[in-house]
């Protein structure tokens, strides 16, 4: 079980549906942001895409958590193997991509460097059939051929996305003459390789809720029982 109380609760398995079902536009809900246990709760987390202290993606890191998400790649590539081959044969695969018009704000699936499909959500329309998709349970934003998306089958958009945004509370970058390197407000390329170092290289990362209502959401994280914005204050990138 959940060690905190969330706005969503896992089942053992994501129910299946083949692709043949899926409507046309459905929407994945919102990022599942824990809830209860007040700004003294800890929640164990790992920090997948770092932008700088003032946003990063974060993820709820326990076994359910975990098995929720694996089980949603999996469930995908289940829902691929059993679709039904598509009208006219021709395919040697059982189902081949959407061919549609794809229209940012569209959730699909698309495949990762593991060779798995992921849930996705289209950001920008580019040139010569590319588009940006925003992988909703990871946070990370690729850019893909809009012929090899899959549609997004209608049991996969029960589930929130399971990542969101944060900055890290009590921080400010240091201010930097150099214009090459930043300015006063900005995060310089050293600071954000801190704190990526701090963050990516810890045993036990673990996170605070500050402001749910802050956009992004506002945390303070603890890395080896150590305060991240204390850290990066003793290395001279943050006040």
């Amino acid at each position: 079980m959940l060690c905190c109380k969330c706005r969503w609760s896992a089942p053992e398995t994501p129910p299946s549906s083949p692709l043949s079902e899926t409507p046309s536009c459905p929407r994945i809900p919102d990022p599942a942001i824990p809830e209860g246990g007040g700004p003294v709760h800890m929640y164990p987390v790992q920090v997948l895409q770092m932008t700088s202290p003032a946003s990063f993606h974060v993820q709820i890191f326990n076994e359910e958590a975990k098995a929720l998400v694996d089980g949603l790649a999996k469930q995908a590539a289940v829902c691929l193997l059993t679709a039904p081959p598509p009208p006219g044969g021709g395919s040697t695969s059982p189902v081949s991509p959407e061919k549609r018009k794809w229209k940012v704000g569209d959730y699909a699936l698309a495949e990762y460097n593991d060779r798995m499909l992921h849930r996705v959500r289209v950001e920008v329309l580019l040139n010569y059939d590319l588009v940006e998709v925003y992988y909703v349970d990871y946070g990370n934003k690729e850019c893909v051929d809009s012929r090899s998306l899959f549609p997004l089958p209608l049991s996969l958009s029960a589930f929130p996305a399971q990542v969101f945004c944060c900055k890290l509370a009590g921080v400010t970058p240091v201010p930097v003459a150099d214009k090459k390197e930043g300015m006063a407000g900005v995060w310089s390329k050293d600071s954000v390789y801190a704190f990526t170092e701090i963050v990516a290289s810890n045993k036990k990362l673990c996170m605070k809720l500050q402001d749910v209502a802050s956009s992004p959401v506002t945390v303070s994280l603890s890395s080896d029982g150590k305060d991240v914005g204390e850290l990066l204050r003793e290395r001279g990138f943050a006040v």
